[in-house]
């Protein structure tokens, strides 16, 4: 855990460093009047996802398509890279040009007490990349354990917000995949994590 409080702690610092090196140019002395056009940081994907839902809002289908509820085998084939959403196994998902969004997950997922998120849907041409804020609230009392694929990418602050049961999770990925994508993310009291991945 001492590992983690570090490793946010540096890259805070270096964010900071990459800041103060950026505006020195624009503080020196006797400058008063810059031509430049102002630099335009475009923050990392992994930290800020561009293609995935709005923190503030939660995602919705397009509205000139209709979301697919809980699909058969045979309505999964025609699902293809649709945008939309998705029920399948009581997780739900946001579904945009192969990108999948965890959104929400019922009891329906949970098997003794554990929710499996995969790295993909069947016959959807697309990977789940990102975790939703609040995705587990209605399973925050039940859920004990998490597996998550390795191909997620960022998972929202709020997601595990009062999982008071949640005590292990199971990721794919490595110790420093799993570091970057939970940079600002806070675990429930108690919660370990495993790495599947290494």
């Amino acid at each position: 855990m001492n590992a983690k409080k570090e490793l946010k702690f540096l890259i805070r610092l270096v964010c900071l460093g990459l800041c103060l090196m950026m505006a020195a140019p624009a503080l020196s002395e006797g400058e008063t009047k810059t031509t430049e056009e102002p630099i335009t940081i475009v923050p990392s994907e992994a930290y800020y996802p561009g293609n995935a839902p709005s923190k503030d809002q939660e995602p919705a289908a397009k509205p000139e398509e209709t979301p697919i509820e809980n699909p058969t085998a045979d309505n999964q084939k025609s699902v293809g890279t649709k945008q939309g959403k998705m029920v399948m196994d009581g997780i739900s998902y946001q579904l945009q040009d192969g990108v999948i969004t965890v959104i929400g997950v019922t009891a329906n997922a949970l098997k003794d007490g554990a929710v499996v998120i995969p790295g993909q849907l069947e016959n959807y041409r697309g990977t789940v990349r990102y975790i939703f804020a609040d995705a587990f609230k209605d399973v925050r009392s039940e859920m004990t354990s998490l597996e998550l694929p390795e191909t997620i990418m960022f998972i929202w602050n709020s997601a595990f917000a009062h999982c008071d049961s949640l005590k292990t999770i199971r990721f794919h990925g490595s110790e420093t995949q799993w570091n970057v994508l939970t940079l600002w993310v806070t675990l429930p009291e108690g919660c370990t994590v495993e790495f599947i991945g290494e």
